[in-house]
């Protein structure tokens, strides 16, 4: 975490299954850093109850909304993804929240963007739609 909002994170869930998340809030300085913490920390808790990336996205969405309701525009962009270990690597599953579209480096070396990946920014809108993408 830094002062201008920026937010990542990659944790276990299990020892086959790790979630991860990167992303960004409005504004810089102490504001953003406070609704930097709350975001980190929302991810995290609402992960461990419900590890889907969309219903993630949603209640972080809740708890933004709720949390700074009538106060200046306060929102964030997130991505959003589980890791899970597969015979051959790993499945992925992940959505994004406004966030710019991840890179998908493959193991080849090739990279591709994944512009399909698409979602409203968080803690803008009561009723978000956020995109998901399972990468197999």
């Amino acid at each position: 975490m830094d002062a201008t909002g920026d937010f990542y994170d990659l944790f276990p869930l299990s020892d086959d299954c790790w979630e991860f998340f990167l992303g960004d809030v409005c504004g810089k300085g102490a504001a953003a850093a406070a609704v930097t913490s709350l975001t980190r920390y929302s991810l995290r808790a609402a992960a461990v109850f419900n590890d889907e990336p969309v219903q993630v996205l949603h209640n972080l969405n809740s708890v933004c909304m709720h949390e700074y309701l009538g106060q200046q525009a306060t929102f964030c962009t997130v991505v959003f993804g589980v890791l899970t270990r597969a015979a051959d690597g790993f499945d992925v599953t992940m959505t994004t929240g406004g966030h710019l579209p991840p890179i998908l480096l493959r193991r080849a070396g090739t990279a591709s963007q994944l512009s399909a990946l698409r979602g409203n920014a968080v803690g803008i809108a009561s009723d978000p739609q956020f995109g998901s993408l399972q990468l197999i």
